[in-house]
């Protein structure tokens, strides 16, 4: 499916955010008009940002849990105004390749779950569409994505930015 936020300001609600990997998230939001649409996307969280990774991290292959915080995570709230209209949650990366010192690394190395999903759930950030939920009997929803980043010690040390869009799309 390809992303149609521009196409229809009615039909599509998209908020973005941006990964930095220090391995963050710096706020960067768009939507559409919000008293011509049927429903409302909000994201509570517009930063991400993943701690350095350790020795252990690098072992491991991923740095996935905050070691104050526990896992990194983005909060999407859909309300919607009709209970009843069906709705498709999307994410997708703003570019195929994180941004900044990236080194080509590709936007498939960022991972992400539903929050109530077991650790093998993970699966890659794409620079396509990609669905996160779909409620065909409609209604509101809280979402919890959790994230992680795939590296290794091949992984050049650098800054690592990249975006996420969120697109909610009427059915």
């Amino acid at each position: 499916m390809a992303h149609r936020t521009h196409r229809s300001p009615v039909l599509i609600r998209t908020a973005a955010l941006v990964m930095a990997l220090g391995l963050g998230l710096l706020p960067r939001a768009f939507a559409a008009d919000r008293a011509a649409a049927p429903f409302d996307l909000a994201i509570d969280t517009h930063r991400v940002l993943f701690a350095v990774a350790s020795e252990s991290a690098l072992d491991d292959g991923r740095v996935a849990m905050d070691p104050a915080r526990g896992a990194y995570a983005v909060r999407v709230e859909v309300h919607a105004l009709d209970p009843a209209a069906p709705w498709k949650l999307y994410l997708r990366a703003d570019a195929p390749t994180f941004r900044s010192e990236g080194f080509g690394k590709p936007c498939h190395d960022l991972r992400w779950k539903l929050d109530h999903e077991g650790a093998g759930a993970y699966r890659p950030v794409e620079d396509q569409d990609t669905i996160v939920l779909e409620r065909p009997g409609g209604g509101a929803a809280e979402v919890v994505i959790d994230l992680r980043v795939d590296l290794d010690w091949s992984t050049p040390p650098g800054i690592y930015g990249l975006g996420l869009i969120f697109s909610l799309v009427p059915e």
